[in-house]
């Protein structure tokens, strides 16, 4: 029986929508932090990603703990750790570190963030478009089982199983690092996913939504606080891969 998760909330927009309707993000909203961590990046369309990344997800915690602050910049989102590597995204108020579990990602046309309130709770989602794959990319990170279902010719459902594999890890992992073909995804009858986690299957334990929005899949992956003290299959050398911890920033 699957644990729901009842308090994750999500916000998707399209980049152009943000652009018309709101006109450039706006450096406001960020604390000294993430100004700082701002100023380092280059590329025009990574920075307004990240920004607007940002952006949306303070509303969220705005939106869902209206009590918490009065002031978007008193909100940090933190996605990089003191060793400069990328961690799995998580707010701090007033440089407090907040309990709840938070994702965000963004593609060259739209931005994605989840927040998940539910305490030990996990989220994680992932935004993929849907293109031609290059030769090659399903024998790469696709495994046998998966290449099975999955051809070259059939990009939509390439690109949701992708967005599965990452928002599932975004989800599920301990600090190791992002092995593709350990994470293997399996159509059901009832037209979502399943998966299994090194050979760990997560039926049951981990909830797994996906839709299409515009040329995009979008999946979205929890796991109730229950379940992620018995992750099992890893060993010591799966850990200690250098990880991103589940970071699209």
């Amino acid at each position: 029986m699957m644990t729901a998760v009842a308090e994750c909330r999500k916000l998707y927009a399209l980049r152009s929508d943000l652009r018309r309707l709101r006109g450039p993000a706006r450096e406001d909203w960020l604390s000294a932090g993430e100004r700082e961590a701002f100023s380092h990046l280059h590329d025009s369309g990574r920075r307004e990603g990240w920004l607007w990344g940002r952006i949306l997800s303070k509303e969220l915690i705005l939106e869902q703990f209206p009590q918490t602050a009065a002031d978007p910049r008193s909100i940090e989102i933190i996605s990089q750790g003191t060793d400069g590597r990328g961690v799995r995204p998580h707010a701090a108020i007033d440089g407090r570190p907040q309990p709840w579990s938070l994702s965000i990602s963004h593609s060259q046309q739209a931005i994605l963030v989840a927040l998940c309130a539910a305490p030990g709770a996990s989220v994680g989602v992932d935004l993929v478009d849907v293109v031609r794959y290059r030769a090659g990319f399903l024998e790469t990170f696709f495994s046998a089982d998966e290449q099975d279902w999955l051809r070259q010719d059939r990009p939509k459902q390439i690109a949701a199983a992708w967005a599965v594999k990452e928002s599932v890890y975004k989800a599920y992992n301990a600090g190791e690092g992002f092995t593709p073909r350990q994470i293997c995804v399996r159509p059901l009858p009832s037209g979502s996913y399943a998966c299994t986690y090194y050979e760990f299957d997560l039926s049951g334990v981990c909830d797994i939504q996906t839709w299409q929005t515009a040329d995009q899949v979008a999946a979205m992956a929890t796991v109730a606080a229950e379940h992620l003290g018995n992750r099992t299959g890893l060993t010591k050398e799966d850990r200690t891969l250098v990880s991103n911890g589940g970071s699209d920033d």
